[in-house]
């Protein structure tokens, strides 16, 4: 089972059982409330933020609705409930209202769970195969125009994006060898400056995550060096789609092994969820664009290009 969807049932079931004999001091229903309330203006904040700049990537303005995009999905563990007050600061004033009758009036809205649990990260482009995703894209601002705070940000981003599938790959086929999944990558283009760049992301050993800079090609805009930089850019598109590939083989390999298990009963091992348990950070590019400005993105001399 997914591991949000446990948590969430667990969430559920503990409210709806207990929630009725808790103590005033340790329900904090309004501390729940402020956290609610905040998590919720910031992810309104984040998606205008978000539409708008789609939208004008898409030459798109005055096109009504919502643009489409992917959606990331990371636990937010960044909120410290102890710092937390009611509105007027005064855990007391609100004593006399039924706090199990308002906990109903929220647990019976799903989406509220869904906010008070998740946030969500956004993605310029993912492929995927069988919902299940391989590849992710991000383009910092536009061609040869954007600061190193925001390409920075974007990559460390993608970062924990890569994380979240090596995870829930490992969760939905997790009776496969971590032989296999060893294989598998995931890949990452970031387009920023005159360059795309493309990364990879394996997990070698337990609790060990490898990121590599595999390729890195200049975007072809002038006409007359199109016998010098053409070439290079084909290239590295075949490149990249050879990637996939292979990827798609591991992932066959992977769900493979996973039937393979449930049909075979004398097979015994360790499940890929215990193994593969990597830590999913929320970033915020408000907060957080200037804070990782300097530490990235980085790679050894050896790496394609070294920029």
């Amino acid at each position: 089972m997914n591991e949000n969807a446990r948590s969430q049932g667990l969430f559920r079931d503990f409210f709806n059982n207990f929630a009725s004999r808790l103590s005033k001091a340790s329900l904090k229903f309004n501390t729940e409330k402020a956290r609610l309330r905040s998590a919720i203006t910031e992810d309104i904040v984040n998606d205008q933020e978000k539409e708008n700049a789609k939208r004008q990537s898409d030459h798109c303005n005055d096109r009504p609705g919502p643009s489409k995009r992917r959606q990331l999905q990371a636990i937010d563990d960044n909120v410290n409930q102890k710092d937390v007050r009611n509105d007027d600061g005064n855990d007391d004033k609100d004593s006399h209202d039924s706090i199990w009758s308002q906990w109903q009036h929220f647990l019976s809205n799903p989406e509220n769970i869904k906010r008070s649990m998740q946030l969500r990260y956004y993605a310029d482009g993912i492929m995927k195969l069988n919902g299940f995703e391989f590849l992710l894209t991000e383009v910092s601002s536009g061609y040869n125009s954007a600061d190193k705070s925001k390409v920075s940000f974007d990559h460390y981003k993608a970062v924990f994006g890569m994380l979240a599938m090596l995870k829930t790959l490992a969760q939905q086929f997790s009776q496969a060898t971590f032989g296999t999944f060893s294989k598998v990558k995931v890949h990452f283009v970031h387009a920023h400056g005159t360059a795309f760049r493309y990364w990879s992301m394996s997990t070698p050993a337990k609790g060990v995550y490898v990121m590599v800079k595999e390729q890195r090609v200049v975007v072809p805009v002038e006409f007359h060096n199109k016998d010098l930089t053409l070439q290079p850019f084909v290239t590295f598109h075949k490149s990249l789609g050879m990637a996939c590939m292979d990827s798609l083989e591991e992932l066959k390999a992977l769900k493979n092994e996973h039937k393979e298990f449930f049909r075979s009963p004398g097979i015994t091992r360790p499940s890929l969820a215990s193994l593969v348990r990597s830590m999913v950070i929320r970033l915020n590019e408000a907060k957080h664009a200037s804070v990782v400005a300097d530490d990235g993105p980085m790679s050894g001399p050896e790496s394609p290009s070294h920029a």
